[in-house]
């Protein structure tokens, strides 16, 4: 066991391991480098591309970002857990409700979509996000569906409040 007790008396602490679905604490890129870095001993000085480091140093994940080249430590542990990944039903729902723009997406369609996008990937649903709730009714009422738009064409008059601002 090394010694990790810095000059100062303190422990030394790493964050955990973030796992692979790490992102760079700088730049928030999602492509993220791992090399494990052994246990520095006291009163050690290694070179390396990035400079110098003194011991006491623990076992460490060393972390690097391929986009801005930001480096940091992480401490060695297993993957941390994640959640359960979305259901093709759940994914349907969440791209049923997720439309910015009032556009009726009908279920056979998000359906399609979801099992197409469950063969590329695996989604999580954001803890506290509304639209990626996870309980999906099984007969969802309809007022939780988006409303159409209506296909009316602008008349004259709507089209001068337009350019006038009101």
């Amino acid at each position: 066991m090394t010694d990790t007790t810095t000059p100062h008396g303190t422990e030394l602490q790493l964050p955990p391991y973030s796992g692979h679905l790490a992102v760079c604490a700088k730049c928030g890129h999602g492509d993220v480098s791992t090399e494990y870095q052994p246990p520095l001993p006291p009163r050690t000085i290694r070179r390396t591309d990035t400079g110098i480091q003194h011991g006491p140093l623990p076992e460490r994940q060393q972390r690097s970002c391929d986009w801005c080249s930001y480096t940091w430590d992480e401490a060695v542990g297993v993957e941390p857990t994640l959640p359960t990944p979305l259901t093709e039903t759940e994914l349907a729902y969440a791209l049923d409700n997720s439309t910015p723009y009032p556009v009726e997406l009908h279920p056979h369609v998000a359906a399609a979509m979801a099992t197409s996008l469950a063969k590329m990937l695996t989604a999580y649903p954001r803890p506290g996000h509304a639209v990626w709730d996870v309980d999906v009714p099984a007969d969802r009422p309809e007022e939780t569906r988006p409303t159409p738009a209506e296909d009316v064409p602008p008349t004259e008059a709507s089209a001068a409040e337009e350019v006038s601002g009101e």
